[in-house]
């Protein structure tokens, strides 16, 4: 029963795309038959909750993420997180962002699309707001779905929505708490993307989970400051993650995602209570670059941390290897300006972002 009736629902807006409405009237539909379609489904599955890891599914397509992807906050502080969208170099006209958070653990305190790349220039407009769909009735579960008439929105890093949390209880931060509803690339009845090809087609690939920890108001806490250095950057703004491990394994102990600036330097206030005194292996991680590793790091320190410079070209982050998988990204993105490819920052992906592919060519992080 499910499935017949979820595949009638996906025919008929799959219909409704291929008429290329430009109407207000027909982006209206749209948007209802998506948010009748996800309704439908819920009454049919039991659970949409999963813990998985950060990223999940490919970057093959469309992505879409949480940031910050982690952070610390206290019983009681609120905080916000943006959802984006990279449309991968595609147009596409509506977005389904369907979240799941522990309501037990987070409070919803708010849900802002006012700066949402879907409301520029937007001529579907119903009540006085760009298209939209927001439901957040169900604890736990919030949907956001976001339409603009075609040529739609080109993006790489496009803000959705703004969501505001409030820490209500201690968290350890074990697995991912804030996740998309993502069963497979492509599939249906869980977050989408649509392309603008009159057709329907859902080109999301990917999605990038998020991670929060909960400590007690008033805990302690530790300062931590490191200095990145990035092959081939003259700007090292960056989002770094540092992996905490259990020294000599690979086991994860912590981790916190900290936005280095130009110079390469980070810091960030880490809680006792999450990472205990001792000492600890730390791997550090930057989008792009092969992974670093710095063995019997005593934590807390009261020094900066230097780390060796950060070798480039790992475009396909997933495996940590520099290989033909790197070099078909590049490849797809060659003679354009996007920063995925462009290692060098010249703004034009070319022989000289190949030349710094080339010379690590095999090598693998640590």
């Amino acid at each position: 029963m499910k499935n017949k009736t979820n595949s009638q629902f996906q025919l008929k807006l799959k219909e409704l795309l291929s008429k290329r409405l430009s109407t207000k009237k027909g982006l209206l539909v749209i948007i209802l038959m998506i948010a009748l379609l996800t309704l439908l489904i819920s009454l049919f599955q039991v659970d949409t909750h999963r813990l998985t890891t950060s990223f999940l599914g490919s970057e093959e397509k469309a992505v879409l993420s949480i940031s910050p992807e982690s952070g610390t906050y206290e019983v009681g502080e609120e905080f916000t997180v943006d959802v984006l969208v990279n449309t991968k170099g595609e147009s596409v006209v509506a977005v389904g962002v369907y979240l799941n958070y522990d309501s037990t653990k987070f409070k919803l305190v708010n849900i802002n699309t006012d700066n949402s790349v879907f409301n520029t220039n937007n001529s579907c407009v119903y009540n006085g707001r760009p298209c939209e769909i927001i439901n957040s009735d169900t604890p736990g579960q919030i949907e956001i779905v976001k339409a603009k008439p075609s040529p739609g929105v080109n993006t790489n890093n496009g803000l959705v929505a703004q969501i505001t949390f409030q820490a209500i209880e201690i968290v350890e931060p074990n697995e991912d708490n804030l996740t998309f509803t993502f069963a497979a690339p492509y599939a249906s009845g869980d977050s989408e993307v649509i392309l603008d090809d009159a057709q329907g087609t859902d080109i999301l690939s990917g999605v990038d989970n998020a991670r929060f920890a909960v400590q007690e108001t008033g805990a302690e806490t530790e300062s931590f400051k490191a200095r990145i250095a990035l092959e081939h950057r003259k700007t090292l703004n960056s989002e770094l993650t540092f992996y905490f491990l259990e020294e000599g394994t690979q086991t994860v102990i912590y981790q916190f995602s900290c936005l280095s600036n130009t110079n390469g330097h980070c810091e960030a206030d880490i809680s006792l209570a999450n990472l205990s005194s001792g000492t600890y292996d730390l791997r550090i991680k930057a989008p792009g670059y092969l992974t670093r590793k710095i063995e019997s790091v005593t934590w807390p320190t009261e020094t900066e941390i230097e780390i060796e410079e950060l070798l480039a070209g790992n475009l396909q982050d997933e495996d940590n290897e520099i290989n033909s998988l790197d070099w078909s990204i590049m490849n797809g993105l060659w003679g354009s300006s996007d920063p995925k490819a462009d290692i060098n920052q010249d703004g034009l992906v070319n022989a000289l972002d190949w030349g710094i592919m080339n010379k690590n060519w095999g090598k693998s992080g640590e």
